[in-house]
């Protein structure tokens, strides 16, 4: 008898212990975006999975998509998430399932009936509850979507329409279990307009956590970041009289080589110059060079008035009512954007500085490729307007999805003759993926391509282009070659450890790098340099962060306090390892000088460490008294 209460016993405790390691794991923040299900990466399952075990990570963000599940209208396919599962249970590892069904993916899989899925709400039903039955013993989290606010909606993102899916996802997994979370699917950074209007169409209530992709420094030195995060919690607060748990889904920072930048640092201003020629503006030596500025943007001291690509140069923020009437001799270039994003209120006073005479600089993939405005409630709404705005800048470009023949991206590039005779220097081996044309130019405008692509010696277009016209003054400089450059596999590192750490102390539940893997070899393209792991699966400085971190602050670390001192460029953050108990001082500073803190223990024995910007420090300091800095 005492032999079997011994054993009973024994195997209560071991219930218990082997409970708690799990609830352990499901408390953890530390995870990743893996894709692990993609061809690709599922053929390297067993070394992905060894991976971000290895590194202390205990979540992985996964696709479960329509596309693959019910791809026979007859019957459902599971078999790669089974065994997905499978895996990651053997390794402790949780998965965080985003219930989706992309026009993409369900044009690849044959399921053109179901497009747009919102119009097929018994479809996108029956796939959430058959997906939730089969998983929701071991799966809690369900994140609806991924980016529904931005490029995963077509034709462009509508709150109304998501909320109609969020509803039916939110009803069938409450009733298949009510232990089950719903997680908004992650949006483009804390996009408190969108959250909004989510709110104003029915979400309240629907939902029980919500995600978020802040790509970009942390509130520790990010002012605009900052400002953006007290935007969604007041929205948050305005709708919902319960608290919301926030998780970030996707974070990171590509360590993407520029290539023009590399190759000649002063590039973007030569090409400045010899628009300028082009456009008979003469006495530019001391050249003074504008930024349109969002009109969303209340405070400039936001505003970062260095590039690293036009050095020694500082730019002058131009707000929304100076830019109507700004002096082109003055301010002879204007920065228009810097991406694909622009606010409507600015594309015609642009258009008008550039029929004055000035000339408008674009930088970094397609300019003016979609459009944020406002709606009726004054809640501001982006849009694909490629179609508007590029024939009202007379500009246009190609790429691989929208003519047939052209590669993905290429590096065959050389300057254009004109260029050459004008003065600018050789480049080549450069990544370009856009390329620009004349296709919407009018009798009389002019094209000057200055960087020329090729693809099997075969000129496609141009990397970068000047267009200047008959009836306008000024001109357009456009460039779809990245003029920034990524992090390096230094700053990459130091960029997670920060991130993560700043979000958990103010709160985040949970975080998800992107992502795991590097999606290819080429240094130019941003896509193929945002892993922990290079292509050939080698660890990157990154890697080695995360796994530190984890190692020190341990599975479920708690945060306890911020430290406060003089300096205010001083981060000090205690943390305690739920495993070990010690007490974690994560500590840096966001100042490019260095800074001294002193750290006083009982006994009064102190050390002296010196900070930096590049670089976390993790100290032990269980008996610690004070800290000074």
């Amino acid at each position: 008898m005492k032999k079997y209460l011994f054993l009973i016993i024994i195997s209560l405790f071991y219930s218990h212990s082997v409970s708690s390691q799990i609830q352990e794991i499901i408390n953890s923040p530390w995870g990743v975006s893996a894709h692990p299900t993609t061809d690709r990466e599922w053929q390297n399952i067993d070394t992905l999975i060894a991976k971000v075990r290895d590194a202390g990570i205990n979540w992985i963000r996964e696709d479960y998509k329509f596309g693959y599940i019910c791809k026979d209208k007859s019957e459902f396919t599971f078999s790669r998430y089974d065994s997905l599962l499978s895996i990651a249970e053997r390794n402790n590892i949780q998965i965080l399932p985003i219930l989706e069904a992309y026009d993409n993916e369900l044009k690849s899989s044959g399921r053109t009936d179901v497009i747009p899925i919102y119009e097929h709400p018994e479809e996108w039903r029956r796939f959430v509850r058959e997906t939730v039955k089969r998983y929701h013993h071991k799966l809690k989290y369900w994140e609806i979507w991924n980016e529904q606010d931005g490029g995963f909606w077509k034709p462009s993102p509508d709150a109304k329409q998501y909320v109609s899916l969020l509803k039916i996802a939110y009803e069938e997994i409450k009733n298949i279990d009510t232990d089950c979370k719903v997680v908004v699917g992650g949006m483009c950074s804390w996009n408190a307009d969108y959250l909004e209007a989510m709110y104003k169409n029915g979400a309240k209530g629907y939902f029980d956590i919500i995600a978020v992709h802040p790509y970009n420094h942390a509130p520790d030195v990010n002012l605009k970041t900052k400002r953006m995060r007290e935007e969604m919690l007041a929205v948050i607060k305005k709708y919902d009289s319960k608290r919301i748990p926030i998780w970030i889904t996707e974070f990171g920072g590509t360590s993407f080589t520029g290539q023009l930048a590399e190759q000649q640092p002063n590039f973007v201003l030569d090409a400045i110059h010899y628009s300028l020629n082009k456009l008979n503006i003469k006495n530019t030596d001391k050249l003074k060079i504008g930024l349109a500025v969002s009109p969303r943007t209340k405070n400039l001291d936001e505003v970062e008035r260095t590039r690293t690509w036009l050095p020694g140069i500082e730019i002058e923020p131009i707000t929304l009512d100076k830019l109507a009437t700004l002096n082109v001799k003055e301010y002879p270039v204007l920065i228009g954007s810097e991406g694909v994003n622009i606010d409507e209120p600015m594309l015609a006073p642009m258009l008008e500085y550039i029929k004055r005479g000035g000339l408008l600089v674009t930088a970094n993939q397609i300019p003016f490729y979609t459009v944020h405005s406002q709606d009726k409630d004054g809640i501001w709404q982006l849009a694909d307007r490629v179609d508007i705005t590029h024939p009202f800048f007379r500009m246009a470009f190609d790429a691989w999805w929208l003519k047939e023949g052209l590669p993905q991206g290429t590096n065959e590039v050389k300057l254009s003759d004109d260029a050459l005779k004008n003065g600018l220097f050789p480049v080549s081996d450069i990544y370009v993926d856009r390329y620009l044309t004349d296709r919407n130019m009018k009798d009389g405008d002019k094209y000057y391509p200055i960087i020329k692509a090729y693809h099997n010696d075969e000129y496609i277009g141009d990397g970068m282009a000047l267009y200047t016209y008959n009836d306008w003054k000024g001109g357009l400089l456009v460039s779809t070659v990245s003029l920034t450059t990524g992090y390096t596999e230094k700053e990459q590192a130091n960029l997670l450890q920060r991130i993560y750490l700043t979000y958990l102390s103010l709160g985040v539940e949970k975080m998800f790098w992107y992502d795991l893997h590097s999606d290819g070899m080429m240094k130019g393209e941003k896509e193929h340099n945002f892993g922990l792991l290079n292509y050939d699966w080698s660890p990157k400085k990154a890697y080695k962060a995360y796994s530190e971190m984890t190692s020190i602050l341990g599975k479920n670390p708690v945060f306890e306090e911020k430290i406060r001192g003089k300096n205010s460029s001083v981060w000090a953050l205690i943390f305690r390892n739920n495993q070990t108990n010690d007490k974690i001082l994560a500590i840096w500073s966001t100042d490019k000088n260095e800074a001294s803190v002193e750290i006083v223990f009982e006994k009064d024995k102190k050390e002296q460490i010196t900070l930096n910007n590049s670089e976390v420090k993790f100290i032990t300091v269980n008996d610690y008294k004070k800290i000074i800095f």
